[in-house]
């Protein structure tokens, strides 16, 4: 009788230990489930790093090698949304910089873009991190499946010519500036937009 007791709390002991284990595994992360991250100080706000100034329309970026490009600024979410489409020319010299309030993954894709296009990713302070090169323009009838895509952590993005980047020396780790006119945007009469061939459909 002694001997069955005695077993039977060897049996209890170890399928305790057993749930235990079970339990401990469930509660880590799953392969290709990424947990919520905990709670904390928010992340970066607008006004860290480089500052846009109220108004601003478009910006001038200098490259690695000196190279001097007009980029129009993409600040609301309808205008980050448009982006480039149906622009069917995009000199060297001209581009879009997207400008978000915080860091984060910004994802891209080319629906109704017409031109193969560089796409920098940049920090803050607008160093270079990831770079897309030449990214596939997309064209009519295509399965949005096979729309090209791409996405990286940012604060700000930048889209030029396909090919502009390797051209001016872009890499990651490249430290670009980024400079405004001392002549206020609204009296600028020839912008960057008025210099983009688009599509009108017609």
């Amino acid at each position: 009788m002694r001997k069955f007791f005695l077993v039977s709390l060897y049996i209890i002991f170890f399928g305790v230990l057993a749930t235990v284990a079970v339990l401990a595994a469930d509660s880590s992360p799953k392969a290709g489930i990424i947990p919520p991250p905990a709670s904390g100080p928010a992340g970066p706000k607008a006004g860290d790093g480089v500052t846009i100034p109220t108004g601003a329309s478009e910006a001038e970026i200098t490259l690695p090698d000196g190279f001097k490009v007009k980029a129009r600024l993409a600040l609301t979410p309808g205008e980050q949304s448009k982006g480039l489409m149906f622009v069917t020319d995009l000199p060297r010299n001209m581009g879009m910089l997207f400008v978000f309030a915080e860091d984060g993954v910004k994802y891209f894709w080319m629906k109704n873009t017409f031109i193969d296009l560089d796409m920098v990713f940049l920090s803050g302070v607008m160093k270079a991190g990831r770079i897309f090169h030449r990214v596939p323009r997309s064209f009519e009838g295509q399965p949005e499946a096979e729309v090209a895509r791409a996405g990286a952590p940012a604060r700000f993005v930048l889209e030029l010519a396909g090919g502009t980047a390797r051209a001016h020396g872009l890499k990651p780790g490249s430290k670009l500036k980024l400079s405004f006119s001392k002549v206020k945007t609204d009296a600028i009469h020839t912008t960057v937009s008025d210099k983009l061939t688009v599509d009108s459909g017609q």
